[in-house]
């Protein structure tokens, strides 16, 4: 009995941990502090941060946040479904106006898909959870780059922290 019970539970941790495994190699996170696969890095500066010491500050003259940027392939064989994006934002005002951007790329600068959708802050000085879903098409090469940012469209400054992003395969 001792034995099936040890057994039960190597088997169970095993297959707990492939779950995570899997889970871990479909969502990236970003708390600005901690840089792996984002590119583009604008103004990092210490602030007010939402988590750790520093936050991404965007505005007129520097539209675009930190940047996940990563080959289709080296993230799964499988095609990508949807595109699952969050992160906190805080502004000093609330007219400050941006959006969530999800790009397919077949080569740098040479787009495949182009999607992005509006967000909106209702609270002043205050930071706010907001997020996104975009689906992607389910026929595209494993070379294209899978990029997602925030993109500043106003004239107010918007700060960004703890990016998250988690794929859903087909």
């Amino acid at each position: 009995m001792k034995n099936f019970l040890l057994f039960f539970i190597i088997v169970m941790v095993s297959a707990c941990s492939r779950e995570k495994n899997i889970n871990d190699r479909l969502e990236f996170n970003n708390d600005v502090d901690g840089m792996a696969h984002w590119t583009d890095n604008p103004t990092i500066v210490k602030y007010n941060s939402h988590t750790g010491k520093f936050a991404c500050r965007t505005d007129s003259m520097n539209q675009f946040s930190l940047t996940f940027r990563k080959r289709m392939g080296e993230i799964t064989e499988k095609p990508i479904m949807r595109v699952y994006i969050s992160a906190w934002i805080y502004v000093n005002n609330i007219s400050a106006d941006g959006r969530f951007v999800c790009a397919l790329d077949s080569a740098p600068g040479v787009g495949y898909v182009y999607l992005n959708e509006t967000f909106h802050i209702k609270k002043e000085r205050e930071w706010t959870k907001v997020s996104s879903v975009f689906y992607l098409p389910k026929t595209y090469n494993p070379d294209f780059i899978l990029s997602s940012y925030i993109w500043n469209t106003g004239k107010e400054e918007i700060y960004i922290d703890d990016f998250h992003i988690k794929l859903t395969e087909y």
